[in-house]
């Protein structure tokens, strides 16, 4: 069937009453057969008509639903910015009602910093372009605290003097992309041109230990940030790379960086910039910085660094035992056989006095030897992460001055040792072996750095509730370079290298000490003495 126009439908129908009305002689010209089948030609064209009528009014209303239920926003603007007609999804980003719209002006909803940009739009379409886009803020309702970033398309029709706007801050995708966003394992912020945060996901809020609230508005060189690099050197906000981002351009890729969150704990990041342009003139007008959690990956970095270090210095341990063992393993040894040798072959030579006197020789180089055996195991364990802490309750002024007698109890000591405690008794919670270790060690060099008839002063007291131990002697003293490293295994002060001596004691006495979460420190002039002060905390 033929489709017309509703002109031609209208002919069609005025057709036969016009040849009636004009007195034609059409029935003689073509009969009664020939007016029969124009009647029912004209009712069957007026028939078809109705139903495309009703075909076009269906299609009308089809549109009509789909163009006030799309997600996408359509305005209709006058060239002032006049709204002249919305549908709901217009009404709905712009937080207002359908009937509210009509007649306000639309730059009222534009934020201020993208109203040059929406009139720049507005210009350009009306001149005569026939699409024009530009990237927005809006403020639905005229709230400061709720923005929405939107692309506009701005189009005229060749004949209507009207701007027809499209809005495609389209829903679905909108939400896609918020979701997104707020779900990502990665912290995001958004940054005006002048640094400031205009969104932060809840990620970010995660990381930087902050609320949304507290990282709205701030800049990266607000003081309020305390950022440090991987050296623990400061960060300054200049330097950070949202602002070197605002400030040339380019991109940033995994800067590491420390941030104190509140609580004064810290999050290592590793952050990445990006800039923000307009596409029309490429100008920047923001960056987005997008960071990630590194604050794991540090502390096994920092294990792995300290596993690398144990195992440095557990080469140069060994290194420096067998150097220290092939001499102070071998002077004895050498002894003991030589001695042994000598008693074997001139045994019935020698009286039982001469006899007893090498036996005492081997004895006492075999306690020597195993006195170095002792340290190096003392050592090892103390230096293992899996050593075990065994605490009692002790009276420490009991221990100090047991250990006193026993060395004054020696007729081979040529020095006076002078003990006091102010507190009597004086208990603490302590490992008595590692303590008595660390006191002996301590007392016993005082004596060996220390000329004959000389004093050696021991003292313990309880300050701000520690544990001080202080041995002072009046010996050799040790050189301000040695200081550094006399709590090294092996380590040996430069002017003691003629005394007999490990270099193991201090480093034991340290382990001991740190394992009681307490501290050693010398003070010490060549010529004029050495104080070693032992601090340990009062359980």
């Amino acid at each position: 069937m033929e489709n017309y126009t509703h002109d031609q439908a209208d002919e069609l129908r005025r057709f036969p009453e016009e040849r009636l009305a004009s007195g034609s002689d059409a029935p003689r010209l073509v009969g009664d057969a020939d007016t029969l089948r124009y009647i029912h030609d004209l009712q069957t064209q007026n028939e078809a008509l109705r139903q495309r009528e009703a075909t076009l009014q269906r299609e009308l209303a089809h549109y009509a639903e789909l163009y006030e239920q799309v997600p996408a926003a359509y305005l209709r603007l006058r060239r002032d910015g006049a709204i002249l007609q919305s549908n709901l999804a217009g009404a709905h980003i712009l937080s207002c009602g359908m009937g509210e719209l009509v007649g306000q002006n639309f730059m009222g909803f534009v934020a201020e910093p993208s109203r040059a940009a929406m009139t720049a739009c507005l210009d350009e379409a009306f001149s005569g372009a026939r699409t024009s886009i530009a990237e927005i803020s809006l403020q639905p309702g005229h709230r400061r605290d709720d923005w929405r970033f939107v692309q506009v398309e701005c189009a005229t029709t060749p004949d209507v003097d009207e701007c027809r706007m499209t809005l495609t801050d389209i829903s679905e995708r909108t939400m896609q992309y918020r979701v997104a966003v707020n779900t990502m394992a990665e912290g995001l912020v958004v940054h005006q041109k002048d640094g400031a945060i205009i969104m932060a996901n809840p990620s970010a809020e995660r990381i930087l230990g902050l609320s949304a609230e507290q990282i709205m508005g701030r800049t990266s060189v607000d003081p309020r940030w305390q950022i440090i690099h991987e050296d623990g050197s400061p960060f300054r906000g200049e330097t950070h790379p949202a602002m070197r981002t605002l400030s040339d351009g380019k991109a940033l890729l995994n800067i590491i960086m420390g941030v104190f969150k509140p609580a004064g704990d810290i999050s290592w990041i590793s952050i990445n910039s990006q800039p923000l342009r307009r596409p029309d003139t490429d100008a920047i007008y923001g960056a987005v910085t997008t960071f990630h959690d590194i604050s794991e990956r540090k502390n096994v970095e920092k294990l792995l660094r300290e596993s690398n270090r144990k195992l440095v210095d557990l080469v140069e341990f060994k290194s420096q035992f067998v150097s220290m063992a092939s001499h102070e393993f071998r002077s004895p040894l050498s002894d003991i056989m030589f001695t042994a040798e000598a008693v074997r072959a001139y045994r019935k030579r020698m009286d039982d006095a001469q006899v007893d006197k090498y036996l005492g020789q081997i004895i006492t180089d075999s306690e020597r030897m195993q006195a170095l055996v002792d340290e190096i195991l003392q050592l090892t364990r103390t230096q293992s992460t899996g050593y075990i802490l065994k605490p009692v309750m002790i009276d420490l002024d009991a221990e100090c001055s047991e250990i006193v007698e026993r060395f004054s109890a020696n007729p081979g000591l040529a020095h006076q040792i002078v003990y006091t405690c102010a507190s009597q008794p004086l208990y603490a919670l302590l490992d008595v072996r590692l303590v008595k270790g660390v006191i002996t060690n301590l007392i016993a060099n005082a004596v060996k750095y220390s000329p004959a008839d000389t004093t050696v002063t021991v003292d313990l007291a309880v300050r701000d509730n520690s544990l001080v131990l202080r041995v002072t002697d009046q010996g050799i003293g040790i050189p301000e370079q040695d200081q550094a490293h006399l709590f090294e295994p092996f380590y040996r002060g430069s002017n003691a290298l003629q005394v007999a001596g490990t270099g193991l004691g201090l480093s034991i006495a340290k382990n001991a000490v740190e394992l009681h979460d307490g501290t050693i420190a010398v003070e010490s002039e060549i010529g004029k003495g050495t104080t070693m002060t032992v601090t340990l905390p009062r359980r």
